[in-house]
């Protein structure tokens, strides 16, 4: 409680600034062990859970940065009571996603989605236990930030990792209808240049993946959202964006992930606004000609039979 109080009072942020950066990966993971050992405490009990409530998130964004090693070593050695622990004091303090994601940098998103393709399961524990607003406040933040973290994050993230946020989102479906709508053009570029990235030759399955393990119960969420019944607002540049700045890799991937997964087709076709997706595909021809020729016939043509009965 003292520690968090000094925290609070912005007493201890030249500390923080100094000393993040000089602490090394062995550090890093000393320290993840004492988190999980202390994230097992009743809330009241947790310090850091109070950390993260009082703790400037500026300040720590700019320490961070100047050590992403320091960060990729805590993250890969945490554990899933870690993770809970983590979105629970995120939901106390959303403001904190928010400054964040506008901060960090690219750099430290390269290590931090390193370190996640280590450590895979500390994902759907933090996916599934933040809070809506804790989902408006990253996309607020992504929106702010003018670095390239976003495609640094999509461009090396791996399938497992996928896997895991697809598992996290399908049991906190709310994260979803407060993030999607709040991310603007330029946020959806980066996103759709990082997905080029990993997609490329060489690079992992992480959007197939991902497709492959989106549920029908999840994929008529995200329809919904992208169906709003008001508009436009910041996401309909988002979408626009994202698939005008797709290429044919992207386009291999998605359709290798719905041939896999059939039942996501029929519950897109069900759901989507037809309109307002051919106005993005319209944008990009080289990629929906992609798409449709790595479809699987057969699995394409069940689904719409399924959409159209």
């Amino acid at each position: 409680a003292v520690l968090a109080g000094i925290l609070k009072s912005g007493a201890a942020d030249a500390l923080i600034a100094g000393l993040i950066p000089l602490l090394n990966e062995g550090a890093a993971q000393a320290i993840a062990n004492g988190v999980n050992t202390d994230a097992g405490q009743p809330l009241a009990q947790s310090m850091i859970r109070s950390l993260l409530v009082s703790t400037d998130a500026r300040v720590v964004a700019d320490a961070v940065n100047s050590n992403p090693d320091f960060v990729a070593g805590m993250l890969e050695n945490l554990n899933d009571t870690a993770a809970a622990a983590i979105a629970d004091g995120m939901n106390a303090n959303p403001a904190t996603a928010t400054t964040v994601a506008r901060y960090l940098s690219g750099s430290t998103s390269r290590r931090i989605a390193d370190a996640l393709n280590a450590n895979p399961a500390i994902i759907a524990p933090l996916v599934q236990n933040l809070s809506p607003q804790v989902g408006m406040a990253i996309a607020e933040g992504l929106n702010q930030n003018t670095t390239d973290l976003t495609t640094q994050l999509m461009a090396n993230l791996n399938d497992q990792v996928a896997v895991e946020i697809a598992q996290g989102l399908k049991n906190n479906t709310q994260l979803i209808t407060t993030l999607l709508p709040r991310l603007d053009a330029n946020v959806g570029h980066e996103v759709a240049m990082g997905l080029n990235e990993n997609a490329g030759p060489g690079g992992g399955g992480f959007l197939q993946a991902l497709v492959e393990a989106t549920d029908p119960a999840l994929a008529q969420v995200i329809a919904d959202v992208m169906n709003p019944p008001t508009g436009p607002y910041p996401m309909d540049d988002f979408i626009a964006t994202l698939i005008q700045n797709l290429n044919a890799q992207t386009a291999d991937a998605v359709a290798r992930g719905l041939n896999g997964n059939a039942a996501l087709v029929e519950n897109i076709l069900n759901h989507l606004d037809g309109a307002a997706m051919a106005e993005g595909l319209n944008a990009n021809e080289a990629w929906i000609t992609s798409l449709v020729g790595a479809l699987d016939a057969n699995a394409l043509a069940d689904a719409l039979n399924a959409a159209l009965a």
